[in-house]
């Protein structure tokens, strides 16, 4: 499973989490078919309410590639 890494400056690869760490309030990995190639690594952010285009909206939760929002 996916574990946070502390790579050298010299080490292109092995920062994804970190940074999902970082700018997360909360974050985990689940295995979606009980072993280790089949998971899925999500994130929940708390964000403050926003008004665009006359609408208030609010993210509440996803994973990459994905966006929820509330009307």
């Amino acid at each position: 499973m996916p574990v946070l890494q502390a790579p050298p400056s010299s080490e292109p690869h092995g920062r994804g989490l970190r940074i999902v760490d970082r700018l997360a309030d909360e974050w985990g990995v689940s295995s979606s078919d009980g072993h280790e190639r089949g998971k899925t690594v999500w994130f929940r952010l708390a964000l403050l309410p926003t008004v665009a285009d006359g609408r208030l909206t609010t993210a509440v939760e996803g994973t990459p590639g994905e966006a929820h929002g509330t009307p």
